[in-house]
């Protein structure tokens, strides 16, 4: 199995275990055995306690300053346990902190109650480059000694996934992947546009579904194209006789077109020419249809 496939079952069962779910440090494991689940310090009965006495420790250390002091709160701290503790201490907790410039993972030990702090490590980056990319969308889970962390950057799909393991010493990097789903999906789409798979690209839209596509240029570019595409496979097949495929092609086609320029009420003839042809100056607005072009695809499709 693949770093990133391991990380996305992972990270599937840590979305039920955050899901606003009080949480106990320990949970049996499927093997009867004890594991540790990640709480947040909101989370734990001496959760305000130790938080007045680690987030001073960890931000003097770090020498935020009081605004990026003020953005971690005891519900950013979690409590995991990721072995390989210094002598004297039981106990480990993390937070993620964007300091403006970066986003850095922040390992400290404790022991029992927090009388005593030790910072463990910090990580921000990878040779591929920055590892964490967002706090707002961030999910992690921990396995033994390694920690998994998924994060996405705004308003699109570029995510980074990143495996590390707690060695004693310091964090060493598993695997730092990037990747970003929809511009895989419209890379994909245009080769298949490229192809004239028409069949395909339908089956493209049946299994997948872009995230973000408004922040991606392609979502406008490539969305005439389909639909002429989609006019030009559908005229074949009215002159095959198969009206029912020749429909299909052009709900298709026109579908996609809607989601790129918002003509969602092609089928019920309320569209007015600003509909179509959209705002002169607008950003789309070479990526559209003519009006007469449209109008004629409209027409067949009645």
């Amino acid at each position: 199995m693949r770093s990133w496939q391991k990380w996305f079952l992972i990270a599937a069962l840590a979305l039920f275990a955050f899901a606003g779910v009080p949480q106990t440090p320990y949970a049996a494991a499927a093997d009867g055995s004890a594991s540790f689940a990640p709480a947040s310090l909101t989370e734990l009965k001496d959760g305000t306690r130790l938080y007045e006495r680690i987030w001073p420790f960890v931000a003097d250390n770090l020498e935020l300053s009081d605004e990026e002091a003020e953005a971690v709160t005891a519900e950013s701290v979690y409590e995991v346990d990721l072995g390989n503790y210094p002598k004297g201490y039981t106990r480990q907790f993390i937070s993620f902190i964007y300091n403006y410039e970066w986003i850095e993972l922040v390992l400290v030990a404790t022991n029992e109650d927090a009388s005593k702090i030790v910072l463990l490590d910090r990580a921000a980056s990878s040779e591929s480059g920055d590892m964490f990319l967002n706090t707002a969308k961030l999910d992690f889970s921990t396995e033994g000694n390694r920690i998994y962390v998924w994060t996405q950057v705004p308003f699109r799909a570029f995510e980074s996934v990143v495996e590390l393991e707690w060695g004693g010493d310091r964090f060493y990097v598993v695997t730092h992947e990037y990747d970003d789903p929809t511009a895989n999906y419209y890379m994909e789409k245009a080769d298949l546009l490229k192809a004239k798979d028409l069949d395909g690209l339908i089956e493209l839209a049946s299994l997948d579904y872009p995230m973000y596509p408004g922040a991606y240029e392609e979502s406008y570019t490539l969305a005439a194209p389909t639909l002429k595409l989609a006019h030009q496979k559908a005229l074949q097949a009215h002159k095959a006789k198969d009206n029912k495929k020749a429909v299909a092609y052009l709900e298709y086609g026109l579908e996609q077109y809607s989601e790129a320029f918002g003509t969602w009420d092609y089928a019920e003839g309320k569209l007015a020419k600003e509909d179509i042809v959209g705002i002169a100056d607008a950003f789309d607005a070479d990526f559209r249809l003519t009006l007469g072009a449209y109008v004629g695809i409209l027409n067949d499709y009645g």
